[in-house]
């Protein structure tokens, strides 16, 4: 099978990577973020479920009001505070191909950090990387935006 990466980065000048480690398996602090990220993309959707056991092998849900939108995976490394890795699944046949990986590599910066996000996936899905990097990086401003001291 061929892959494709979309990519993103985004550079937090006030969150350590531990901060940013914790918004992505922290459930609390995620639903933060996700609320600010839907209410950039979709005004009027509300965050429906957040569900995280932050464990290797463990399993993650976001659901929200957009047509029942979720996505979920597993995670599949979990580095404290440098590296994550997860699946990414919106649809169950892509369960079961299982060839969808989202990979976080957060580096300390000054007194913030930098963090590199990168979605490998099948190649069907060329035409969309643009887009998929865009939302990568929504997501990573929405975290900044939620968490960063104000």
């Amino acid at each position: 099978m061929s892959t494709v990466t979309a990519e993103a980065r985004h550079r937090f000048a006030s969150l350590t990577p531990d901060q940013v480690f914790a918004a992505w398996t922290d459930p609390a602090l995620l639903r933060q973020w996700m609320v600010v990220h839907l209410r950039e993309t979709e005004p009027e959707a509300q965050v429906t479920r957040i569900q995280v056991d932050a464990v290797v092998g463990g399993r993650y849900c976001f659901a929200d009001s957009r047509d029942g939108s979720e996505a979920w995976g597993y995670y599949k490394e979990l580095e404290r505070p440098h590296r994550i890795a997860f699946s990414w699944f919106v649809d169950p046949a892509e369960e079961q191909e299982d060839n969808s990986l989202v990979t976080l590599r957060i580096e300390p910066e000054g007194a913030g950090s930098i963090v590199y996000a990168s979605h490998e996936m099948s190649d069907e899905w060329t035409d969309y990387l643009e887009q998929t990097g865009r939302a990568w990086a929504s997501m990573l401003e929405a975290i900044d935006q939620a968490l960063s001291p104000r």
